[in-house]
């Protein structure tokens, strides 16, 4: 389980073999200064532009182009800090920017789709459910829920 594992300078998992599933939240992680800073550069570089462009994914031949990487070094680098794939990289962060809208917003789920890169609800939802294990609507349903 890597519920509990947290991030090396690097960005490796700490407890041991991972099961292909980032830190428990990377959404409060990937994308602040000082994490950012600790990866190589073209790799940060690559999450920024990924969280610029959430609403329209832009081709990783095209990302690779602009920050000057090669996809299988860029594919390496993301192996190495995150043990998935750049895709699957870009995916997490769209994915974890829906969870922070579902949480915070009441926007509507078609809404929070577009906004997150995905042009189809069914197909976000699907995606949403296979990263956090549930439908996107229980996850709203579960963090509006007051603490008692």
């Amino acid at each position: 389980d890597t519920s509990s594992a947290t991030p090396s300078r690097n960005g490796r998992n700490t407890s041991g073999r991972d099961s292909g599933r980032m830190f428990t939240n990377p959404a409060a992680v990937i994308g602040t200064k000082s994490f950012l800073e600790s990866l190589h550069p073209r790799l940060a570089r690559y999450i920024q532009l990924v969280e610029q462009t959430l609403s329209a994914p832009r081709p990783l031949d095209e990302i690779c182009a602009a920050i000057a990487i090669s996809s299988r070094t860029l594919s390496r680098l993301t192996r190495a800090a995150f043990n998935c794939a750049p895709g699957e990289l870009s995916a997490r962060i769209r994915l974890n920017y829906a969870a922070s809208l579902l949480k915070s917003s009441s926007k509507s789920l078609p809404d929070i789709a577009e906004a997150s890169g995905y042009r189809s609800t069914p197909h976000f939802s699907e995606a949403f459910n296979a990263h956090f294990r549930m439908r996107p609507g229980k996850y709203r349903r579960l963090q509006k829920q007051p603490l008692e």
